[in-house]
């Protein structure tokens, strides 16, 4: 029996995001592409455009140097995950950064 879970949006926080595309490199079901978007410190953002081929290993996250592979699971109720979701979005656009308020 696996203990992956069924990752359903994986989000990439920009403004930590360096582009050194370890997340991309190491995805054993090749869930990333480079996308062309570059974020303000002049790095390209990974993309995660094949979600439906994440197997939940979560190498992404635990690879990334700078924390900014953000993964949501399918346990998390489909409210929450929207809550989180339109904060991580307020949180980025007018702060500048990551901020969940418990």
């Amino acid at each position: 029996m696996s203990n992956k879970e069924k990752i359903t949006a994986i989000h990439i926080d920009e403004c930590y995001c360096k582009g050194c595309d370890i997340c991309i490199e190491l995805c054993p079901t090749d869930v990333f592409d480079v996308s062309e978007k570059i974020n303000s410190k002049g790095y390209y953002v990974p993309l995660p455009v094949r979600l439906d081929k994440c197997n939940g290993c979560r190498i992404c996250d635990l690879v990334c140097p700078e924390l900014a592979v953000i993964l949501i699971s399918e346990e998390i109720s489909e409210e929450i995950s929207e809550e989180i979701s339109e904060e991580i979005s307020e949180n980025l656009s007018e702060k500048g950064r990551l901020e969940i308020n418990p």
